[in-house]
This record gives C-alpha cells, sequence and structure tokens, in this order.
C-alpha cells in the first residue's frame, strides 16, 4: 500500500499517529517515516497493522 493509503485507514479506524507514538515513547515523526518507508522498523510497522486490523505484509509487501 502507499503511505497515502495507510493514512487513509488510520483516518478510518480514527487512529491518531500521536496516541500511537505515545503508546510507544517515539515521536509521531517517526511513525510518519515508518509509514512513508523510510525506516522499517518491525515494531512500529506491526503496531500500525494491528490499529488498523491487517497485516504487516498487507500494508507493506516489502516486509520479511
Amino acid at each position: 500500500m502507499t503511505h497515502t493509503e495507510i493514512r487513509i485507514l488510520l483516518m478510518q479506524h480514527k487512529v491518531k499517529l500521536k496516541d500511537l507514538a505515545l503508546s510507544e515513547g517515539v515521536d509521531r515523526t517517526y511513525f510518519s517515516h515508518v509509514i512513508a518507508g523510510r525506516s522499517k522498523n518491525k515494531k512500529i510497522r506491526t503496531k500500525i497493522a494491528i490499529a488498523v486490523g491487517k497485516t504487516v505484509k498487507e500494508l507493506w509487501p516489502d516486509a520479511v
């Protein structure tokens, strides 16, 4: 999926990056980097996938 599609899913599920970031103790910009593919943190990808009801592989097909 593109980063725009992932952001749309987050909005549809009423998930805010700020809330996800606070729960992980990281800055929300880091979540943005993961969504855009500039960072490939497995834990953050998993957190996002769970929040939108998808698998990591569905959101990021390049994920191992």
